[in-house]
């Protein structure tokens, strides 16, 4: 008797222990919800069987039988619940179904109280049995109908797994499988044919897949929990020492104290031992935290912040060598994995080691010689190789590898976990992870995490390489071009070619570039101010350099995200009213010396009524009228530029004359567009990039203005005009438009079809609203 019970006592502990560790590991996890409900089920199933024994009274007999039939209806019910969500099963259930699952526990709950499951108990031979009730029939189909369908379920799954999700529903189902046949036979089938002596080894077999559930967490990871139950043992096995050297401290010091003293206090004995509990509290706490820290590994990341660092890494980091140090070291820090390394396919279909952490010289040796085998042998599915794991179920008989010898050397070199890589459906590489350095498995989390990087790390490489591409197809063109600069012809075809790639290629590249140059030149500066210590002169001297060119590679990746701004539509403008007879005068002052440097004579012919103001952004016109005077003065070789201001109507005209080199027809038909130079206009100045007018074109459209252009022809100079509507008093402002344009005395009357005169429409920034808001 004494043997039953603490047989019973040991499987109460064993099922509430391991509920405790399941549900408590992730509550939010329904699979481990459920089976931490069936586990505090079993204990209190066992638990009552033991009252059972402990009592003597019929009545206190059928009290705990009515506890036990009532915790018997649950089980199914829970367990077929669970079947459903371990499994993964697709299973819709309408909210009436899943009420009437909930009642159907409660209905067996109640009708048991009111003594249908069970009527009584009788005595037979100096025990007591319980007497079957009308319903106990039903209430054992029932318990089997759905024990039975949660089986249906397992098996499916089993069908349709691979790998060790299947060993995992393969243990479980043969230890619940064996609990659930016994349960039936002693507690549903014998007690119905008078047979009650066996019905305590139903609570008695739930030991079973206790057991089987446990080897399946401690080999297979299942429900992800051996970890935690590795360390929870290791940090009671320090406590209970701790506990024994307190103790065995109390009776040493009892025994001092009575030989010296003559009297064993055991008040005097607590406050030696508290004093001492006291002074050494704190080195034992960090003792234990440094043990558990180095052999355990207790401290553990967030998954969503490694998620976001890496996420980080992959978009804003273009170079391939980087972006994989950086990913290694935040993959290594969070995982404690010893190794790492990447192995990229080239356009050969090889893979071609990239990068390694920690394997050395052996990765290199490894890989040599089956640079083509190891692409076929994980191609076909994205899931994570779990090396060991697929070891074992090797030598168990459960998996049959691709390449026996190929898994055999893998887990040779200490890989533990194989990553592939994929890109619409295509494997790009393999990330290879060693074991940890804790010696613990990869948990379900950790495999979770790595999934969701993969496709993160996969993007960023291969956005990283099409970039480098792009970068090496940028310098072939570039070296074409100087190869066929001989061939005017031919030299003018490639231009062409390469100007619409080069403006494709900066389009992109300046959204990919802004945020490593920034990264640059904070770091650069930091190193600068001394962030990182004391750097010599010599340093400083060329990081100088370094952090200059930086700067003018960050003005032209700003230059084009402006352009970029100002066609999506945002691009902010300060409204404001202004005098452009100051803005010009401003624009003739600070251009004088550059003209007087090329002997141009630069003129300013001011109205001679005073005009109306404008609304507009000082900066941005500012800009335009920098552009025309500056663009007149570098492509005048000789000769004059005059610029002009004057009002016609309800519009302020700002012009530009030159005695430069003119424009074709040719040239003009390109005028205003992005990266749009005239022929031999590099001839004289060779540092344009044909965005300036693009600029100034966006920039007077903003302001609902009209922009255009004239020449005679080649040598015959040129003039550029731009026009901003005013707002007179009693007035509304007046709106530039095509048929506008050719009444204006300036331009002077010209044809519909004739080419030398460039107009563009309106846009849709309203300078009266802008006032209102003045």
């Amino acid at each position: 008797m004494v043997v039953n019970d603490l047989l019973i006592i040991a499987i109460i502990i064993i099922n509430i222990i391991l509920g405790i560790f399941i549900l408590f590991n992730n509550r939010k996890k329904r699979a481990n919800i459920f089976f931490g409900a069936i586990v505090f089920c079993f204990a209190i199933w066992s638990f009552s069987f033991y009252m059972r024994n402990k009592v003597s009274t019929p009545d206190d007999i059928f009290f705990w039988v009515k506890i036990s039939n009532g915790i018997m209806s649950f089980i199914p019910i829970l367990f077929f619940y669970f079947s459903l969500t371990f499994s993964h099963t697709k299973i819709t259930l309408n909210k009436i179904i899943k009420f009437l699952l909930i009642l159907l526990p409660l209905f067996f709950v109640i009708t048991g109280i009111f003594n249908l499951v069970a009527k009584g108990v009788e005595e037979n031979s100096g025990q007591f049995r319980a007497i079957p009730g009308k319903i106990f029939i039903t209430f054992s189909l029932y318990f089997v109908f759905f024990c039975i369908l949660s089986f249906y379920n397992l098996v499916s799954s089993y069908r349709k797994s691979e790998g060790i999700y299947k060993l995992q529903i393969k243990y479980f189902f043969v230890g619940s499988f064996f609990t659930t046949l016994i349960t039936i036979v002693a507690n549903l089938i014998l007690p119905g044919l008078g047979i009650p002596n066996l019905s305590k080894l139903g609570p008695s077999s739930t030991v079973i897949i206790v057991l089987f559930t446990a080897y399946a967490i401690t080999r297979y990871r299942l429900m992800d929990i051996r970890l935690v139950v590795v360390r929870s043992i290791a940090f009671a096995t320090l406590i209970l020492l701790i506990t024994g050297v307190y103790a065995g401290l109390s009776i040493i010091i009892g025994s001092m104290l009575e030989r010296f003293i003559g009297t064993s206090s055991q008040i005097v004995v607590g406050l030696v031992v508290a004093l001492l509990i006291a002074i050494g509290y704190s080195p034992i706490k960090r003792g234990i935290e440094n043990i558990t820290n180095k052999f355990l590994f207790k401290k553990t990341y967030n998954p969503d912040d490694l998620i976001s660092q890496v996420n980080d890494i992959s978009t804003s980091i273009l170079d391939l060598n980087n972006m994989l140090a950086s990913i290694s070291k935040a993959l290594t820090d969070a995982l404690h994995a010893g190794k790492i390394s990447f192995a990229l396919l080239n356009k050969k279909g090889r893979l071609e080691l990239s990068y390694e952490r920690g394997f050395g010289k052996k990765i290199y040796d490894f890989t040599r010689g089956k640079e083509a085998i190891l692409p076929i042998y994980f191609k076909d599915s994205k899931q994570i190789y779990v090396i060991e794991e697929l070891k074992t179920a090797y030598e168990q008989g459960e998996y049959t590898p691709k390449n026996i010898k190929l898994m055999y050397a893998l887990y040779e070199m200490d890989i533990a976990l194989v990553v592939p890589l994929f890109t619409k459906e295509k494997l790009i590489g393999l990330i290879v992870l060693g074991n940890k350095k804790s010696g613990d498995l990869y948990n379900k989390q950790d495999l979770h995490v790595l999934d969701i990087i993969s496709g993160q790390a996969a993007v960023g490489i291969e956005n990283a390489i099409l970039y480098e591409e792009q970068r090496q197809f940028g310098i072939r063109l570039e070296k074409t071009v100087a190869e066929r600069t001989s061939q005017l012809r031919v030299a003018n075809v490639k231009l062409k070619e390469l100007d619409s790639a080069k403006s494709e290629f900066i389009s992109i590249a300046s959204h990919q570039l802004r945020t490593p140059l920034t990264v640059i030149k904070g770091y650069i500066s930091m190193i600068l101010e001394g962030s990182f210590g004391k750097t010599s002169k010599v340093v400083k001297d060329c990081l100088n350099k370094v952090y200059l060119s930086n700067e003018r590679l960050i003005g032209l990746v700003e230059d084009l995200l402006n352009i970029s701004r100002i066609e999506s539509g945002k691009q902010e403008y300060n409204f404001q009213p202004l005098d452009l007879v100051f803005a010009c005068q401003s624009v003739y002052e600070e251009l004088q010396q550059k003209a007087a440097m090329k002997k141009i004579k630069l003129d300013f012919e001011k109205p001679k009524v005073k005009i109306a103001q404008v609304v507009a952004d000082a900066d941005k016109l500012h800009e335009v009228m920098m552009n025309f005077t500056d663009n007149a003065i570098k492509y005048t070789p000789s000769g004059f530029v005059k610029i002009k201001i004057e009002q016609k109507d309800d519009n302020i005209i700002f012009s530009v004359r030159d005695s430069g080199i003119g424009m074709s027809k040719e040239d003009m038909s390109h005028l205003f567009q992005k990266f749009s130079r005239a022929k031999g206009s590099s001839l004289v100045h060779t540092e344009g990039t044909g965005l300036g007018l693009y600029v100034a074109k966006m920039i007077v459209e903003s302001h609902m203005g009209g922009i255009w252009a004239k020449s005679e022809g080649r040598g015959k100079g040129s003039v550029f005009y731009f026009s901003i509507p005013v707002l007179g008093k009693g007035r509304s402002i007046g709106i530039l438009t095509q048929e506008r344009i050719k009444s204006l005395d300036v331009r002077g009357e010209q044809p519909k079809d004739n080419p030398l005169i460039i107009r563009t429409p309106e846009k849709s920034v309203d300078p009266i609203k802008a006032q209102r808001s003045i």
